[in-house]
């Protein structure tokens, strides 16, 4: 299992610059969990005390508004969550759903941000996975307001 996570792991953009030696490390920080369909992985609000990436299965990404669940995102494998609260050291901002059974990798925040720290290409790599994200919100933002 560990050299599936190493792989799952090198197959992510954010750590495509990250040695093997250090993604073994990384992937022996991880720990392994399953949840079935239904099962909350991330409350929205709760204090952000770790980071997933899916294995395999998908999830539903909601957020809560006065007007009720507003559903952001379904996303499967290979997808990150969770990384915006611990990097931001601010409570989760949506709340993720196990849509289906699933098996994700779970990074503790000390952990995580202490490989950060160690591995600038890490910090690199997610640096240009938030700015990916910026531009596909952005391009989202303005085909909306088009719309209208």
């Amino acid at each position: 299992m560990l050299n599936d996570d190493v792989a799952l792991l090198r197959s992510l953009p954010m750590f495509a610059d990250v040695s093997a030696a250090k993604l073994k490390l990384l992937a022996l920080a991880c720990h392994r969990n399953h949840y079935v369909s239904g099962d909350v992985i991330i409350q929205q609000g709760a204090d952000a005390l770790s980071l997933f990436i899916l294995v395999s299965g998908e999830v539903e990404v909601t957020r809560e508004q006065h007007a009720g669940a507003i559903s952001l995102a379904r996303l499967g494998a290979g997808a990150i969550i969770g990384e915006l609260g611990v990097v931001l050291d601010s409570p989760y901002s949506s709340s993720v759903t196990a849509a289906t059974d699933l098996v994700v990798l779970e990074i503790g925040k000390a952990d995580f941000l202490e490989l950060l720290k160690e591995l600038p290409q890490l910090s690199m790599g997610l640096i240009r996975e938030l700015a990916r994200r910026l531009v596909r919100t952005s391009d989202l933002y303005a085909k909306a307001l088009k719309g209208n």
